[in-house]
């Protein structure tokens, strides 16, 4: 029933369309189909539908010797033979209509379809350039020619042709995609962006979303990545790699909360995924979210208690909880590479802080004489300098100089600190003013030389200049905020020194110099129970000059 319906609409369609071809038949050859002629195109028709190839090609070449100029049927003739992939019999029949009528606009794209099937571009190419300053009210055509010449490198060429196209059809989005990967290809980034920008508009393809990040990334838009990834992970909340791409987005935003909303719902799909585990840890250890921090870690050290990476993560967690005999349990026992230094490095502050010194010392210099590393060299300079063996520490510092590591200036700050603690204090801030020689905004040089001239009451204004434009360059340092307040201390602006060092205080409260700080400020302030507790925290904290500090709690003795 369906194929005599199919049949009927195909009588249907040649009955109505037998008043023009005869009328343009008889301007151009005085052809007039009779009812037989009708009859076999109507075969013909017939056995296309039914799908009997070799009889549709039986008919038409019969109608044809009847009429050999007709073009529709040649066109159709050359589709079986392209069909059936007998490409010589092809190009033949349809050069019969090209060599009477160069510019036919159905036979050149026949022609091209032969050249795609037989799979050569190469020769479809001089076509539908033809093709293309013919007019043609087809898209694909534009897109097929702009790609063949992308896939030769002809990117101008490709971007003529496709801004052509969208003149003509301003509403093309394959073109509009298409234009956008020639960019793209051109480092035309902008540009790129806008037109898939216009695509997505046009209609909203999820592999748009894909494209529009991948612009955005060459831009160095994260805000723009974020926006368009959320889009796709609203709809499409499965997407791993897509999960994953947004957690580092969300990182460089420092948009920790974001990150961790992300990494949980890929916990969900794969919650003992250890990588996944570790990569949350590491995330709420640096937003400082030990809830969830903690969480991670117990989950990593139940699935694999063994595994060092989930022992490093388990030993900064408690490092950052002050819970230093865990801190030595879970990194003691570290082999792999990757964490071996960095638990060393940890290691030794735990035994610092329980007071094993030895331990402390032992480990870092079996590194540092197996190693030279310059990191394990500083944390070897600053233990000794903390132990107040300078000549050691200088040793290390020069050493790690001399091979030009600095590890971004630390190196000279500390050799600067050591050479101030032997009285050297000329020759200390001279190695600091030379860094700022080369740039005049390094923040914690600003910091260092002001500070290290207001600790001694010399150049008082000077130093306070050093310090705020230190503190404009680095607004939340605790350690210049407490500089400026130890400013506002030596010139007798007592209030003023205690609002400062309190910020400083609420985001660092466990460092000693701070603490004895509060405690001398607090004394200006005729506030000596305050200043008694903050000295004892000092204490409790290790500070350099311990006796110092001892001396002026028993000052207070009797507050």
């Amino acid at each position: 029933m369906k194929r005599l319906i199919m049949l009927l609409c195909g009588i249907l369609f040649l009955l109505s369309c037998q008043a023009v071809l005869n009328n343009k038949n008889n301007v151009k050859n005085e052809i007039i189909m009779t009812d037989e002629d009708i009859a076999l195109y109507m075969a013909y028709n017939a056995a296309m539908i039914a799908g009997d190839i070799q009889s549709a090609e039986r008919y038409l070449l019969d109608f044809i010797d009847r009429f050999p100029t007709y073009n529709d049927a040649l066109i159709d003739l050359t589709n079986i033979y392209t069909f059936t992939k007998r490409f010589d019999n092809a190009f033949e029949t349809i050069n019969r209509i090209i060599r009477r009528d160069p510019d036919n606009l159905e036979a050149l794209m026949a022609l091209t379809n032969i050249y795609v099937i037989k799979g050569d571009k190469k020769g479809a190419l001089p076509v539908l350039e033809k093709i293309v300053n013919l007019d043609v009210k087809k898209e694909n055509y534009y897109i097929f020619l702009a790609n063949i010449y992308m896939e030769n490198k002809r990117l101008e060429d490709a971007k003529k042709v496709l801004l052509k196209l969208l003149k003509k059809f301003p509403n093309s989005f394959f073109g509009r995609v298409a234009l956008a990967k020639v960019y793209e290809e051109l480092n035309m980034n902008e540009e790129a962006a806008r037109e898939y920008e216009l695509a997505f508009s046009e209609r909203e393809e999820d592999e748009l979303l894909i494209n529009l990040d991948n612009i955005y990334d060459k831009l160095g838009d994260r805000k723009k990545s974020i926006e368009v990834l959320e889009k796709f992970v609203q709809r499409n909340p499965d997407f791993p790699k897509v999960r994953e791409r947004l957690v580092r987005l969300y990182l460089g935003e420092n948009n920790y909360d974001k990150a961790l909303e992300n990494i949980d719902v890929l916990i969900s799909q794969f919650p003992d995924n250890t990588d996944l585990l570790s990569m949350a840890a590491f995330i709420a250890l640096d937003s400082e979210n030990m809830e969830k921090a903690g969480y991670y870690i117990k989950r990593l050290l139940i699935i694999d208690p063994n595994n060092d990476r989930s022992r490093y993560v388990a030993g900064l967690y408690y490092k950052d909880l002050k819970d230093w005999e865990k801190v030595v349990f879970y990194l003691k026992n570290i082999k792999s590479v990757e964490y071996y230094k960095s638990a060393v490095i940890n290691l030794s502050v735990a035994y610092e802080k329980l007071k094993r010194y030895d331990d402390a010392y032992n480990i870092l210099k079996e590194l540092w004489d197996k190693e030279r590393d310059a990191d394990v060299g500083y944390f070897l300079a600053l233990y000794l300098k903390n132990k107040k063996n300078y000549p050691d520490a200088l040793a290390i510092l020069d050493y790690l100089i001399s091979k030009g590591e600095k590890r971004g200036n630390k190196v000279i700050f500390l050799k600067a600190e050591i050479l101030l603690k032997l009285s050297k204090f000329e020759d200390g801030v001279a190695l600091v003013e030379e860094i700022l020689k080369e740039n005049p905004d390094d923040a914690d040089a600003l910091n260092f030389v002001g500070y290290s001239y207001i600790e001694r009451g010399l150049e008082l204004e000077k130093s306070y200049k050093y310090i705020k434009r230190a503190l404009e360059l680095k607004p939340d340092d605790p350690y210049i905020t407490d500089s400026l307040a130890w400013y506002y201390y030596m010139v007798g602006k007592y209030n003023e020194a205690y609002e400062l060092i309190m910020k400083a205080y609420e985001k660092i409260k466990d460092d000693p110099t701070i603490l004895e700080h509060i405690g001398d400020i607090l004394v200006k302030l005729k506030r000596y129970k305050e200043a008694k507790k903050f000295y004892q925290e000092s204490l409790n904290h290790t500070p350099e000059d311990a006796d110092a500090v001892k001396r002026k709690i028993e000052e207070l003795r009797n507050y």
